[in-house]
């Protein structure tokens, strides 16, 4: 993102026809009145009644409407909004998302605290690993071109809650989950199998539920993004043979 402290600084450049294009591609309904900002109104100046969308959420991060129960629990759990979330944030919430569904078990905020933790990304927020024993994401793309000039409006009606804005500066002293937690839901480590081999073994049943699961998640874009989706989840799966053949 560059310097990440000018969130007051940037601007959309969006007009209102690049606006109304990009919510007919991303399935986002003229009912919630997708607006252009004008050019003097930061992100964080959202008029009343609406709220911010970053055109990198859908993008990059994946993010689809509707949004999924697991993504709005996340935010109103960390009392954070939209337009407060890098898009690499964003991303590792929609990962675990599609990693637990893959794995046939629901997404639940327990698990995701388990190996995420809210992090401060100088004006935005973003997601890190926890200290754990497993990784669920070894690495991910850390530069993703712009961002902050292309955002826009929508009605508040497109979540079923209220949205809260964070203050950026707020102490982040959100609790880790408790042994007794982590021991009362023991799905969570099944995410991570003890022997990598298992994700072989199981590969043509998880490549059939994870590509179901990716393709469901982009239904209403443009048939090269369903390509750029296989071919992510082809790396996936040939990332874990390669970790038995090591």
């Amino acid at each position: 993102m560059g310097a990440r402290k000018d969130m007051a600084k940037s601007f959309s450049r969006m007009t209102q026809e690049e606006v109304d294009l990009f919510c007919m591609e991303w399935g986002i309904g003229t009912k919630f009145i997708p607006v252009a900002p004008v050019c003097d109104k930061s992100i964080d100046k959202c008029p009343s009644g609406s709220i911010a969308l970053y055109c990198r959420h859908f993008e990059f991060s994946n993010l689809r409407h509707p949004f999924s129960n697991f993504v709005l629990n996340v935010l109103e759990y960390y009392r954070i909004s939209f337009g407060q979330v890098h898009p690499l944030g964003m991303a590792r919430v929609l990962h675990f998302e599609i990693l637990c569904r893959a794995s046939r078990c629901d997404p639940t905020l327990l698990s995701f605290r388990r190996f995420f933790r809210l992090a401060k990304n100088g004006d935005w927020f973003t997601f890190e690993t926890t200290q754990v024993d497993t990784c669920l994401i070894s690495s991910m793309v850390s530069t993703l071109g712009v961002l902050k000039d292309r955002f826009f409006w929508v009605s508040e009606e497109i979540v079923p809650f209220k949205l809260v804005w964070r203050h950026p500066d707020a102490v982040l002293n959100e609790p880790k989950p408790s042994v007794f937690e982590i021991n009362t839901r023991p799905q969570i480590e099944s995410l991570v199998p003890d022997n990598p081999r298992d994700c072989v073994q199981g590969s043509q049943r998880s490549y059939q539920t994870v590509f179901e699961t990716m393709c469901d998640l982009s239904s209403g874009t443009e048939f090269f993004n369903k390509i750029f989706l296989f071919v992510l989840v082809g790396l996936i799966l040939l990332s874990a043979f390669d970790r038995t053949v090591e």
